[in-house]
């Protein structure tokens, strides 16, 4: 009889062992996510799992989960897995996609998942083999892809005056695939700046922001990307009339609600726009007798901006000619516009 006991006190006791063991579908303890803020957690520990929950309300749209890093030579390969809950409370896993193995880049995960109804997502973080660690941060943010704002099409593009800062316009990258279309009129031919300042996710952005300029018949007149700056500025010379601007994610395959840009445009004054940006226009450098020198200053002010000159040596002996100086410097601290100085003998 007491053998008998004493197996039923060890079956009890084996029994409840095996409820209490970890599952690797349930989360003993979540971390809540919030939209357009970056969670930050670490693999420290072999085998750790890392969970974030967030509760989505907005049905129809389509929810991207980005986990990136920053550090070269990652050394956790990490996995990021969805599950959505069913009604009786168990997780079902819906997506999963992992940093590339041995990789010398920092890691960059981005899933988007089609959301049909109000549902509570769960997120799990790990090592791809659950066999490395590291104190590497990683960093977790969640995003709604935004309707279409009307501004898709030169058709439909926002104004914008020059010159009035009022009328500068705020938007961003909404969805994947998002173009941003903006028109301004030019009273007058000349020199004009068209200026986005990108304000990326402090978290951390893919989206790379192209812009292009164009004419009133769809011609493209410039463009630029913004792989290496944040702040984008064109300084073409414009005819009088109508022109656009487009601004898109440069890949078209990323969007972020939280990276905003502002775009402006602004008239440039300028001393020689398109006066002498050929041979047949070229300015005659002016000649010193006493000194025996030519001399000419400029600036070269636009896009594409050349300064063409003529040296008036009629009249005049000489066996050849020297360079005495030529100096540039920024105008009044703008990095795009450069004066000079030219002297010869």
């Amino acid at each position: 009889m007491k053998r008998l006991a004493l197996l039923l006190v060890l079956v009890l006791l084996l029994g409840a062992c095996a409820g209490s063991g970890s599952n690797s579908e349930d989360a003993a303890a979540t971390t809540e996510l919030a939209l357009n803020r970056s969670a930050m957690g670490s693999i420290a520990s072999v085998g750790e799992v890392d969970w974030y929950h967030y509760r989505v309300v907005e049905a129809n749209s389509i929810l991207r989960v980005n986990c990136s890093g920053k550090d070269m030579r990652p050394e956790v390969d990490l996995l990021v897995t969805l599950y959505e809950e069913d009604p009786d409370g168990n997780k079902i896993r819906l997506y999963a996609d992992h940093a590339m193995e041995d990789s010398q880049l920092p890691a960059d995960i981005s899933i988007y998942l089609y959301i049909d109804r109000p549902k509570d997502i769960y997120i799990a973080v790990r090592d791809l083999t659950d066999d490395d660690a590291s104190g590497q941060p990683y960093y977790l943010s969640i995003d709604f892809e935004t309707p279409a704002e009307g501004n898709e099409s030169f058709a439909q593009a926002t104004p914008i005056e020059v010159d009035d800062p009022n009328t500068c316009q705020i938007d961003h990258i909404g969805a994947i695939g998002d173009l941003d279309c903006f028109l301004f009129d030019t009273p007058s031919s000349g020199i004009y700046a068209v200026k986005v300042d990108f304000s990326p996710f402090a978290g951390g952005t893919d989206v790379n922001l192209g812009v292009e300029l164009y004419d009133a018949d769809g011609v493209r007149v410039e463009s630029l990307t913004g792989a290496q700056n944040n702040s984008l500025q064109m300084l073409p010379y414009l005819d009088a009339g109508r022109h656009y601007v487009l601004v898109k994610d440069q890949g078209h395959d990323d969007f972020d609600t939280a990276s905003y840009y502002n775009i402006c445009v602004d008239s440039v004054a300028g001393d020689e726009a398109f006066e002498n940006d050929s041979a047949a226009t070229a300015t005659a450098m002016a000649y010193e007798s006493s000194t025996r020198t030519f001399s000419a200053s400029g600036s070269v002010a636009y896009t594409g901006d050349e300064d063409w000159y003529a040296l008036p040596l009629s009249g005049l002996s000489t066996s050849g000619l020297k360079v005495l100086n030529v100096r540039f410097d920024d105008a009044a601290g703008d990095p795009i516009v450069f004066n000079y100085q030219l002297a010869l003998q």
